[in-house]
């Protein structure tokens, strides 16, 4: 996507902090497992059925900012699951 981005450090916000230059944030579950991620965003688009749809000018002003994680690591249940 050409309007996806990673946050950067001036970005961290939460539980979220600051790793190789991305906020970054990860979650540990009690069994053991855990998965580590960095914070991302990009534009999502809630419209019509069709990919074209989003081309219409009037349509693509229904887009908004979504914040996501990229996981890059994951161990315990999340691996063998």
């Amino acid at each position: 996507s050409t309007t996806f981005r990673a946050l950067g450090c001036a970005e961290c916000g939460g539980d979220s902090f600051c790793e190789e230059g991305r906020c970054v944030f990860s979650q540990t579950y009690t069994e053991g497992s855990s998965w580590h991620a960095y914070e991302s965003i990009d534009k999502v688009f809630v419209g019509g059925k069709e990919l074209s749809s989003a081309l219409n000018p009037i349509n693509n002003s229904f887009k908004t900012d979504f914040l996501f994680g990229c996981q890059t690591m994951e161990t315990g249940l999340f691996v063998t699951q």
